[in-house]
């Protein structure tokens, strides 16, 4: 599948942690309600790129453009307000909080209509009518409301912090390792969701480890080794390329096992439920 309307281009993005490289020349590209995986093995620069994306870590070269306004300068919060938004690796949702409260939190930075709502002073009728809309997509959480985040299964967790970015009304959502440490029935519920997601309009860039998951879900994908890009196209035809297996395990050969789990038998194509 090729991108349609660009969302997120970057463009030769390098990065470095003092004197060590993060990243080197990354190119890539986001299409409008597209799920793009970036791929690799742990070190390999996928949560570097997500950072330099959301605006947590600067680029020391290359471009960084979203819906066509370069990125360069505009701190995080701001590209929050733009639509740019990131469930980070860890969930990081707020335990003590309620679930409600860690959901209604989000939607003072976003940059859609509920929020100007809520800054001109509407607080309670945006409130109501964003959560209501962003529970109708995740039942799950319907009857946790009053219960405190940090006495949630690992798996709803995850679904409450994917449940959070998205009242903030992303243009954008950043999803790094949603399925670290889930157990598998919930993995599938959490990307069903991120399908869902990108059936409704909102693109989503995705980490991920779980290779075969990845591709079933995305349909494009770019592997990266060593903080480059090193394999990019459709997910179909690299769900069959040996060299991804190399990318992952170094020296690996063609028909060489990976690891249990690392990666699984890919679906024929992407998954559109």
């Amino acid at each position: 599948m090729e991108p349609g309307v660009s969302v997120l281009e970057a463009s030769g993005l390098t990065v470095y942690y003092g004197p060590v490289r993060g990243v080197s020349d990354v190119s890539f590209s986001v299409g409008e309600g597209e799920i793009v995986a970036l791929l690799g093995a742990n070190g390999a620069g996928k949560s570097t790129v997500l950072k330099a994306v959301s605006g947590i870590v600067k680029p020391r070269s290359g471009a960084l453009a979203f819906n066509g306004r370069d990125l360069a300068g505009v701190p995080a919060p701001a590209r929050v307000r733009l639509g740019l938004v990131q469930v980070p690796e860890g969930r990081r949702i707020f335990p003590s909080l309620t679930v409600r409260e860690n959901l209604e939190l989000a939607a003072f930075g976003s940059a859609g209509q509920g929020a100007r709502a809520w800054r001109a002073g509407r607080q309670r009728e945006a409130r109501r009518a964003r959560l209501e809309a962003v529970l109708r997509s995740f039942p799950l959480l319907d009857n946790h409301l009053a219960k405190l985040a940090g006495m949630l299964s690992g798996g709803e967790q995850q679904v409450l912090a994917i449940a959070r970015a998205m009242m903030a009304e992303p243009v954008l959502l950043m999803v790094d390792e949603p399925s670290l440490g889930l157990a598998p029935q919930m993995v599938e519920s959490v990307y069903d969701l991120l399908a869902q997601i990108a059936l409704g309009g909102t693109s989503v860039l995705l980490v991920e480890q779980n290779v075969g998951l990845a591709f079933e879900v995305s349909q494009r994908a770019y592997v990266l080794q060593h903080g480059s890009v090193v394999l990019s196209g459709p997910s179909t035809e690299l769900a069959g390329d040996p060299r991804v297996v190399s990318a992952y395990l170094g020296e690996a050969k063609p028909g060489s096992s990976a690891e249990p789990g690392l990666l699984d038998e890919p679906a024929a194509g992407p998954r559109t439920t």
